[in-house]
């Protein structure tokens, strides 16, 4: 058998982009070399592991038969295409500037490809076209997103999916706009009650206008102190400095009395 008819080792990352057509290729050739060496009887997976590179052998080194190192193999190298969007990109493929006229029309046969045409109906023809022109028109790039992820998709179930989508995300705007509003609700009711609180809870000193404080307030006439805010006061003051410091505690009178210990003006 002439060297010629030898196909080369493969040896194609899985994730090139070239990595389908690369094993396309491959896979023909070596499916034309076994044909010809089939009276031979030749063990076709030892075959074919002989004619991988090390790096892809890792890939199907546990197979036991053939049947299984080739699926292996073609799960890894021939993804399967969106037939939505393969379609989009044959619709909007324009020509570029160093293009000839040949080169687009390889490139639009090439697009063709992935896009799954094949005989079906008039109808179903209209449903294809329907679908792919919702999708593309569609205002909603997240809707479409998640119609993309779909290999295969017919236009009801497109509808259906879009549908459920679009009052999903009205719905969740409604969540969004009512949730801030009793966030802000309760962190103005917290915010407002320590003041409340404090405003409550302080009172004015009658004399200097400041916080309420122990107020020692003094005798004009003996300057015996005398516990102001209280009304309590020392058996030492005499008997009409005492009936005069009560009197004034319940009258509150501005006179003969200076508030010590607090910023006021004596009285």
């Amino acid at each position: 058998m002439g060297r010629h008819l030898r196909p080369d080792r493969f040896d194609t990352d899985p994730n090139s982009p070239n990595g389908a057509d690369a094993w396309e290729h491959w896979y023909y050739t070596f499916t034309h070399f076994l044909g010809l060496v089939e009276e031979r009887k030749p063990d076709k997976l030892k075959t074919r592991m002989h004619f991988l590179s090390p790096t892809v052998y890792k890939f199907v080194s546990r197979c036991t038969d053939n049947d299984s190192a080739i699926t292996t193999l073609q799960s890894l190298y021939m993804q399967t295409k969106n037939e939505i969007f393969a379609r989009h990109l044959l619709a909007t493929s324009k020509q570029s500037a160093i293009e000839t006229l040949d080169q687009f029309m390889q490139k639009l046969r090439n697009l063709a490809r992935d896009c799954n045409f094949k005989a079906v109906s008039a109808k179903q023809n209209e449903e294809d076209a329907i679908r792919d022109a919702f999708i593309n028109g569609l205002l909603s790039n997240p809707i479409r997103q998640r119609l993309l992820e779909n290999k295969t998709l017919d236009v009801s179930t497109a509808y259906d999916q879009a549908k459920a989508l679009d009052l999903a995300q009205q719905q969740s705007q409604t969540f969004a706009q009512v949730t801030p509003s009793i966030c802000a609700a309760a962190a103005s009711t917290l915010d407002q009650t320590p003041e409340t609180t404090l405003a409550t809870s302080r009172t004015s000193c009658f004399f200097c206008g400041y916080d309420r404080h122990p107020c020692h307030m003094s005798c004009g006439r003996c300057n015996l102190q005398v516990m102001w805010q209280t009304g309590t006061f020392p058996e030492s003051l005499p008997g009409s400095c005492q009936l005069k410091a009560y009197r004034s505690y319940l009258a509150v009178p501005r006179l003969l009395h200076q508030c010590s210990g607090c910023p006021c003006e004596s009285y």
